[in-house]
């Protein structure tokens, strides 16, 4: 009989234990945001708990298919950058296209090895996947 008389308080806890994880997760440090343009919609977001994820979905645009792509990986602050460790990476060729310099400027973004990239704390705007974002 004991036991169930603390099964409602303990059920209670883990339930709490559990949501304020996700909660964790979602307490933004660091956001950027695609400005309008017709080519994608870039959001990435840098979390407290030291997750960072970036989604991208290309617009469709004259018939093209939608793609979809998300990074994600842990985020380190080193003198006064952040820098990017990304976990599963399909290709090494994505890491220059998604932060490497553009044709038309420079992305803010400098390329440390095959996972990880660095942008100073105080940017402003990036480019990323060819797309300009703004600090939120």
């Amino acid at each position: 009989m004991k036991i169930t008389k603390w099964y409602p308080i303990l059920l209670t806890a883990l339930i709490v234990s559990c949501a304020s994880k996700e909660v964790a997760r979602n307490n933004i440090k660091v956001h950027f945001k695609s400005l309008a343009n017709d080519f994608a919609a870039v959001d990435m977001s840098l979390y407290d708990n030291n997750k960072f994820e970036i989604k991208t979905a290309t617009l469709k645009m004259h018939g093209n298919e939608e793609y979809i792509l998300e990074l994600e990986g842990i985020w380190s602050r080193e003198d006064s950058n952040y820098i990017l460790t990304i976990e599963k990476l399909e290709k090494e060729e994505l890491l220059e296209y998604f932060f490497g310099d553009q044709e038309y400027g420079e992305s803010g973004f400098d390329i440390i090895s095959e996972n990880k990239v660095k942008f100073p704390i105080d940017r402003e705007f990036l480019i990323i996947n060819s797309v300009m974002c703004r600090r939120q």
